[in-house]
């Protein structure tokens, strides 16, 4: 290992513990807002309304958190909190998944979660960002990591299966992999790049262990909840999209269709402009699989896509985006001051948002993240030109890939 690699490393763990003291203390300073806001009481976090329909399934039953009086209800907010109106958007899985949590109060319910999330994506992480010096504790405490687990999302969750998904991929695991893409299809609008993956690389293996595990998933729910939530999970994805594309959450929107409505468009154009993104990325991901690329390029390249590709995507989903960058970087894809550069915008993402939420907000996250996929397929095309078909130790591909 040279000085700059050493140097490197030693930074990202001083970055990792620079980020747990910083992380120890504000799980003791909301211990003490826990205690101050009486008992029962929650903090206005998205976990929340995680918390309050697993506490209302155990109490009333699965289809009570459709009726969203009751959901903000359970949300068991102290007086007086002005806060966005939350509709139940998630399959019966999920709701499965939550229901331990709604046996414990909100602080230890939260606290639970994060830790569960956070070793999940760490785990996932650990093999794959080796091979960058520094890169693994710099990628499990990203901004967008930390504000994940702060607000108690799902984001790590996904991310890290994604991850596994790849993983398993690449080493043709292809029973695993279509089962860890069933498990994704608990929050489906961020698999929505994946079909066009196995599709297009021909895993069709993959894809028959993905429509089984998927199917399996729904017929249990025939069992529990029922056949009745089903009805009610639509309508309320339908009302939900109505209400996110009209509401203030346009700011915190990292899509093509909030970067178009802060640029000024109106949203029912906006909406037209984010089918257009759509399209391209699926088609540039389309391709980047097809081609004899490294690997690493196309694992970057999905990541980079799946918040491209969906028009719902929110600032805690920039998680993605650190993959891709992990991904780009073990392809030797950011290279010189300006993949540098580009890694440290993905880095700081959230909190450049975050801080421009009274003006632009996260309007420029689109346009970086599609720079991503763009570095992905540049150097593939780079790659191809060269006839240097042979990816490295890192990006081979896999063997027999297009025959699933």
């Amino acid at each position: 290992m040279n000085g700059a690699s050493e140097n490197l490393r030693k930074f990202g763990w001083l970055v990792a513990l620079v980020a747990a003291m910083c992380a120890a203390g504000w799980i003791a300073g909301l211990w003490r807002e826990m205690q101050s806001a009486g008992p029962g009481k929650a903090l206005d976090v998205d976990f929340a309304v995680f918390w309050g329909a697993a506490k209302l399934t155990l109490a009333q039953g699965p289809l009570v958190p459709f009726d969203m009086d009751a959901l903000n209800a359970a949300r068991s907010l102290p007086e007086g909190t002005e806060t966005f109106p939350m509709l139940w958007l998630y399959p019966p899985g999920w709701l499965s998944l939550l229901l331990p949590f709604g046996m414990l109060s909100f602080f230890w319910a939260w606290l639970a979660f994060g830790l569960i999330s956070f070793a999940l994506f760490a785990y996932a992480l650990r093999r794959p960002a080796q091979a960058i010096p520094g890169g693994w504790p710099l990628a499990i405490t990203a901004p967008a990591v930390l504000i994940t687990l702060a607000l108690g999302q799902n984001s790590l969750i996904f991310a890290a299966l994604l991850v596994l998904v790849l993983e398993a991929l690449r080493r043709q695991h292809h029973l695993l992999a279509g089962l860890l893409i069933a498990a994704m299809t608990l929050k489906p609008q961020l698999g929505l790049a994946i079909p066009v993956v196995l599709i297009a690389a021909g895993y069709w293996r993959v894809i028959l262990w993905a429509c089984l595990g998927t199917a399996a998933i729904v017929l249990s729910s025939l069992i529990w909840p029922g056949a009745d939530y089903w009805p009610l999970f639509f309508q309320q994805l339908k009302d939900g999209g109505d209400l996110i594309r009209q509401s203030d959450l346009v700011a915190m929107m990292t899509s093509g269709y909030g970067s178009s409505v802060m640029a000024g468009l109106d949203r029912d154009t906006a909406f037209i402009a984010q089918a257009g993104v759509s399209l391209l990325a699926a088609a540039a991901l389309a391709w980047l699989w097809w081609s004899k690329a490294a690997y690493d390029l196309k694992a970057a390249g999905l990541a980079f896509a799946i918040l491209l590709i969906t028009p719902y995507a929110i600032y805690y989903e920039l998680v993605f985006a650190i993959v891709g960058v992990m991904y780009l970087a073990r392809a030797g894809a950011l290279v010189g001051r300006p993949g540098a550069i580009f890694a440290i915008l993905i880095w700081l993402l959230p909190v450049l948002g975050l801080l421009m939420l009274q003006g632009p907000g996260f309007a420029f996250s689109a346009p970086l993240v599609a720079l991503g996929l763009g570095i992905a397929v540049y150097s593939a095309l780079q790659s191809s030109i060269d006839d240097r078909g042979a990816p490295e130790a890192h990006g081979t591909q896999p063997k027999g890939a297009r025959h699933g």
